[in-house]
């Protein structure tokens, strides 16, 4: 991939004048200044620190000690027997042999960790026999192809088998049963035909029992001879309307999870010392509770002595997984870690003492509450359970309002539901509820409706920024007609100068954006985004020179520059191009993009965009990265805040969201805050700017 150089590009300019003063304001021949950043604390503590598991995979025992992978936040983490949490682990290194990523299946040999850990591939880990270290060995395949691993096996001779899948990083992907050498060499490979959507894989002898989860059709569990991988003419009988999950050996004994929600829900066991055509099976656990607490099962182990370990992950975004132990008979011993509610913090925001006021957001529709917290992460507090699901961004006015976007997640429909924006008291009372307003608007842009009683609704408000200019009240308001969450869409940003005197009142200033009739499935390799486009227009933020209007076009990875005063369209922070192949920016692009050096600089899936009041300096966050990138006034790239992924604990971050500066009694030193969205935390830097005004 091409190296990604930050440039200005000025495409329209709708004056002389303000294409003179914005040239000024950059600096013609002045020094560029550079930062220099530090972790300083969390705000909202790393809720899963202590071990808790967001969305838990899998489970192995391994040298008395129980090791789970956490897809969420893309850890491997180790207990003791009884559940005491001893260490995680994330990625190490600069290569797909030590990443970890979303990690899915794992088990053990009983000295090695066998780990699906990557989109791409699998790893062999060695762990300490107190569990406090690890490290990477090899990668399977071991020249690091490509095989999207989910679940996992090894038998007594060392060889590896791997069902695969597409992933979030290539949805392409094929499913396939492959076998390797001890060494990560390829061997063999099932017969595409003779599965659907293999699901949890484990081996006896020279027997390979895999889980088709077909989604479609029909549910059972397939045995292979692992020689030369053909399917064999055995059918173990499943219980009636379940689906089988996860599978597990020990001797002569096949442990496989069911669900379902009208059949059995548990584990059961097969006898498989003979594989008679049909198998019959007895249950030994029941997890039907488990699904009453909203939990579904996503993996199991047993050990020697039989007691069987199950991986319990929520099904909402709101709570934390567990795992469940039961002895031989099925009786239920111990659980771990304690469930524990999350706050996934979108919002953020400041008052002129520093408090922080913050905003989550609840994809399952639970109520969510806004919450305040002193920078030092003291008295968290909660001020106010809205009785919806939040929103995604909050801003305080100079008026003493509290704003926010509400926004919540359709589970079933994957779509995005908003009542509006909202004004309320610093203490959480509703004020307004913006939904409705008058435009001058003829042609709805997000839309391409006509308008023709001169009002117009929001479809989705997706971003917001409040600010006080010549001593009257503004609100910005960006709005698409969204296609799911950042998939794409139709948008536009409003200009609106709001009183507050006897009654609210707003009135439409200016409003920009184009109606794009090709969204959300637009080709933007080939038709790449115009001036006066948006899609999802998100963050917002002001220069304190009062001439540029940033604006982060969210499914364009881009910031806009736009003129306060009338909304036309200064240039923009460009997004990368395109990689080969590839036809729209999505997420899982942001991430497999975001393993390129090369694209340090760039902006992967940008987020939100905030500017230091005393340099100019505009810091964005994305969600392809871990943390902030820093930029001159047009874009150019100063530097980055953040310390990676690798240290949670030390203020590592998975995932960007939004962000916000808040000064400190030295005007070169500011506090950032940085939201995680898969951390489930909120962490706050140091940044120091050195010397070298960009406005002079």
């Amino acid at each position: 991939m091409n190296e990604i150089k930050r440039r200005s590009a000025i495409i329209v300019i709708t004056s002389v004048l303000l294409l003179a003063a914005l040239a000024l304001a950059t600096g013609i021949a002045s020094a560029q200044p550079s930062i220099s950043s530090k972790f300083e604390n969390k705000l909202v503590p790393d809720a899963l620190g202590e071990g808790q598991l967001l969305f838990p995979s899998d489970v192995a025992v391994i040298k008395d000690m129980i090791a789970v992978s956490d897809g969420g936040t893309s850890r491997l983490n180790v207990f003791d027997m009884d559940g005491n949490f001893i260490a995680r682990f994330g990625s190490q290194g600069d290569t797909l042999t030590g990443e970890i990523e979303m990690p899915v299946g794992l088990t053990t040999d009983g000295e090695k960790i066998y780990l699906a850990a990557n989109p791409e591939t699998a790893a062999v880990w060695n762990v300490s026999d107190d569990g406090t270290t690890a490290n990477a060995l090899i990668a399977v395949p071991t020249d690091e192809t490509e095989i999207g691993p989910q679940r996992i096996a090894v038998d007594s001779d060392g060889n590896i088998y791997i069902a695969c899948g597409p992933t979030h990083h290539n949805m392409a992907l094929p499913y396939r049963i492959i076998k390797y050498d001890a060494a990560g060499n390829l061997l063999a490979e099932a017969n595409a035909f003779t599965f659907v959507k293999p699901g949890g894989l484990d081996v006896s002898g020279t027997s390979l029992f895999v889980a088709e989860t077909n989604p479609m059709g029909e549910k059972k569990i397939l045995v292979y001879d692992t020689s030369d991988m053909t399917l064999l003419d055995v059918e173990p009988n499943l219980p009636a309307n379940s689906t089988p999950g996860d599978v597990d050996v020990v001797g002569t004994d096949l442990y496989v999870s069911v669900s379902s929600f009208t059949g059995c829900n548990g584990v059961i066991k097969y006898n498989v010392s003979s594989l008679i055509p049909a198998l019959d099976y007895t249950q030994i656990v029941d997890t039907s509770a488990l699904l009453g607490m909203g939990m579904m099962v996503t993996g199991i182990d047993v050990d020697a002595k039989g007691n069987i370990y199950v991986v319990a992950s929520s099904m909402s975004w709101s709570s934390s997984g567990q795992i469940f132990v039961y002895n031989a008979t099925g009786t239920q011993t111990l659980s771990f870690p304690d469930q524990i509610g999350l706050l996934n913090i979108w919002g953020i925001d400041h008052d002129s003492s520093g408090k922080v006021y913050m905003l989550p957001i609840s994809w399952s529709g639970s109520p969510a509450s806004i919450w305040t917290v002193n920078i030092n992460g003291t008295e968290l507090q909660e001020l106010v359970n809205l009785g919806n699901t939040g929103g995604a961004f909050l801003k305080l006015d100079d008026a003493v309002h509290i704003w926010y976007n509400q926004l919540g997640l359709n589970m079933a429909t994957g779509e995005l539901v908003s009542s509006g924006v909202y004004a309320m008291d610093m203490n959480g009372s509703v004020l307004y509820n913006l939904m409705t307003y008058n435009t001058s608007l003829t042609q709805d842009p997000a839309t391409g409706e006509a308008i023709t009683d001169g009002n117009r609704s929001f479809q989705i408000p997706t971003g917001i920024l409040t600010s006080t200019e010549d001593g009257k009240h503004y609100l910005y308001v960006g709005d698409s007609k969204t296609e799911g969450w950042f998939t794409g869409g139709s948008g536009l940003v409003t200009k609106f100068e709001y009183e507050i005197e006897s009654e609210w009142s707003f009135t439409e200033v200016w409003s920009a954006g184009t109606f794009i009739a090709s969204e959300p499935t637009r080709d933007l390799a080939a038709d790449p985004p115009k001036p006066n486009e948006f899609s999802m227009p998100v963050g917002m933020a002001l220069h304190p020179d009062g001439d540029v209007l940033y604006v982060v076009d969210g499914c364009y990875w881009r910031v806009a520059m736009l003129n306060p005063e009338n909304g036309s369209w200064l240039g923009e922070f460009e997004a990368p191009p395109l990689p080969a192949g590839y036809t729209r920016y999505s997420e899982p692009l942001a991430h497999v993009m975001a393993e390129d050096p090369s694209y340090k600089e760039a902006l992967l899936f940008p987020i939100d965009v905030a500017v230091d009041p005393d340099s100019g300096l505009v810091y964005v966050s994305y969600h392809g990265g871990s943390g902030a990138n820093v930029y001159t006034k047009t874009g150019e790239f100063i530097g980055h805040v953040g310390v990676g992924v690798a240290n949670l604990d030390e203020g590592g971050i998975v995932a960007a969201l939004n962000l916000d500066l808040v000064p400190t009694e030295v005007n070169n030193v500011k506090h950032v805050i940085i939201g995680d969205a898969h951390g489930w935390s909120v962490a706050v830097y140091e940044v120091t700017t050195s010397e070298g005004d960009q406005n002079s």
